[in-house]
């Protein structure tokens, strides 16, 4: 049976701030705590030294953490009579810390300020990427929940667009395929469902609203599932009813986007380097300057993380990196066309985890 393996992780992160000359790490960042300890509530701190791990919280998720955190020494901190920085100290105890490197991007200036004030012998070293760079390569175990996650939007998408009739709102769509998600078996959605009809579909990130759907609608959907704390991300676009011509080629000219993307993705390439594949098709179409920014990023624990595919993203792929491909062309006032799916990158090459087809029959 696999299971996460906490004490690698931990020991590969202890290993990056020893080659930082790090003494001790700051970790407020949710996702980092949850790769680090397991622990997947709120209000908590994590304390990496170079021999030990705590992990700070309060009354109402002690019971949790004791129950998640199997390789890392809980402290349940009295809020009323103990600061978070006096729980950080008596958690570093003794040893000898010359400095702390703080994730300060997940926390307020006001608290940054109140741990600096309380370590006055000790420099702060505001810190990013010590355990994001261990969690951009999956382990077996992730690769099998963001795997599972995957299969289940292919499914509740399949079910969704047998459901889909006009004048359902992308209120209503949006809706109903976070309930059908749900009813698979995803321990929640994976970000707020994207879900734009006609015009709606050019806004890449649209918000669904109350236009309702009409006849050769574009309908572009971009959701996923979460399954322990993994997510995965898939967008899908098609029309109601018979495609115009113009509609055709843009989804055909965003397909072999992908499909060149797609067929470039392996270990040792950059990420602009596969954005250019996607980029040359649509340069070559009538759509070039409808083209979207970027390509896709890396996805598990958080939605949006390293490494980045876009013109100007130096992040090197390494095998067992999922990351999402996704090509774009967005026409105002019009439409538009997006087809994403992860992968799972090889030594060679990628495979694909999301499976839904590329074009579903809407009839009307």
């Amino acid at each position: 049976m696999l299971i996460p393996d906490y004490q690698t992780r931990i020991a590969n992160a202890q290993e990056v701030m020893r080659s930082r000359g790090v003494d001790a790490l700051l970790v407020f960042s949710p996702d980092n705590l949850r790769y680090l300890t397991g622990y997947s509530g709120e209000a908590a701190c994590g304390i990496l030294a170079r021999h030990s791990l705590h992990l700070i919280t309060d009354y109402r998720f002690v019971e949790q953490a004791n129950a998640e955190c199997v390789h890392s020494t809980v402290v349940c901190r009295d809020r009323e009579n103990t600061t978070l920085p006096e729980a950080i100290g008596a958690a570093l105890g003794d040893g000898k810390v010359s400095n702390v490197a703080v994730e300060a991007e997940y926390l307020s200036l006001d608290l940054f300020t109140k741990i600096q004030h309380h370590f006055q012998r000790i420099v702060l070293i505001p810190s990013k990427g010590i355990v994001e760079g261990l969690r951009a390569c999956k382990y077996e175990w992730e690769v099998a929940q963001i795997r599972q996650a995957a299969g289940i939007a292919d499914q509740a998408l399949e079910q969704l667009v047998g459901q889909i009739r006009l004048g359902v709102t992308e209120r209503d769509l949006a809706r109903e395929l976070e309930y059908l998600t749900r009813a698979m078996g995803a321990d929640d959605v994976a970000f707020p469902i994207i879900v734009g009809f006609g015009e709606n579909s050019a806004k890449p990130h649209c918000v669904p609203g109350y236009r309702a759907l009409k006849k050769r609608d574009f309908v572009l959907i971009d959701f996923g599932a979460m399954v322990n704390g993994y997510r995965s991300d898939m967008t899908r676009t098609f029309v109601v009813g018979a495609p115009s011509v113009q509609q055709l080629s843009m989804m055909g000219t965003v397909l072999r986007a992908q499909e060149a993307a797609i067929a470039s993705t392996r270990a040792g390439v950059a990420g602009c380097q596969i954005d250019r594949e996607a980029r040359r098709v649509i340069e070559r179409s009538a759509f070039a300057q409808y083209a979207g920014e970027g390509l896709g990023h890396g996805v598990g624990l958080k939605l949006h993380e390293y490494p980045f595919l876009g013109p100007r993203c130096e992040d090197i792929l390494q095998s067992g990196f999922v990351v999402t491909i996704e090509p774009g062309v967005y026409i105002p006032g019009v439409g538009g066309v997006r087809y994403e799916d992860d992968v799972l990158v090889g030594d060679d090459s990628a495979s694909c985890l999301t499976h839904a087809p590329k074009f579903f029959q809407i009839s009307v």
